[in-house]
């Protein structure tokens, strides 16, 4: 799907979709409208939207970390190390 107005026939009507993407805050937007004019003409309508970024760590299975929660394991780390150290004798 490209950036902007998307027209196209679907199945037994039309569809509509508005889709944009915000650079800063790295989401994804999109309108979708479809009007069905078989059987019972019915009209459709749903807005969507989603982090990218977000979106695509999860589908590979990972998890963003604040650099200060990484700095703190780091530290418990270097902690841990020294006290486990033995001194040569």
């Amino acid at each position: 799907m490209k950036l902007g107005l998307n027209l196209r026939r679907a199945p037994g009507g039309f569809l509509a979709i508005w889709a944009w993407y915000d650079f800063a805050t790295y989401t994804a937007t999109s309108y979708r409208f479809r009007l069905r004019l078989h059987i019972r003409p019915r009209i459709f309508w749903s807005v969507n939207k989603w982090n990218v970024i977000d979106d695509h760590l999860w589908n590979i299975d990972c998890e963003l970390v604040p650099r200060e929660v990484l700095a703190d394991l780091k530290t418990v780390e270097e902690q841990h190390r020294v006290a486990v150290t033995p001194w040569a004798t």
